[in-house]
């Protein structure tokens, strides 16, 4: 007998390239968000693209599991200033 639940939680899980794509099961995707315009996500996430350059990370392991409290707040920012211009 199988048992089948639904977790009791949300994750959020992005991953990010050096280009902004990959594919998946043959399909050019995005790897960003429909929160942030990706020419804007990609101009943020330049210095963690740097970063990784030089095998470092500025973001860490922040972003794992539940997002956290600031980088919610500074996503819903962002998308209101979106929907505004």
């Amino acid at each position: 007998r199988v048992r089948i639940e639904k977790p009791s939680f949300h994750v959020l899980f992005n991953p990010h390239t050096m280009e902004g794509r990959l594919v998946v099961d043959g399909i050019l995707c995005s790897t960003y968000t429909s929160l942030v315009h990706p020419k804007l996500a990609h101009i943020l996430l330049l210095p963690e693209r740097l970063a990784y350059v030089f095998k470092v990370s500025l973001l860490g392991r922040m972003l794992d599991g539940a997002t956290p409290k600031l980088v919610a707040t500074l996503m819903n920012m962002l998308s209101y200033i979106q929907r505004s211009i």
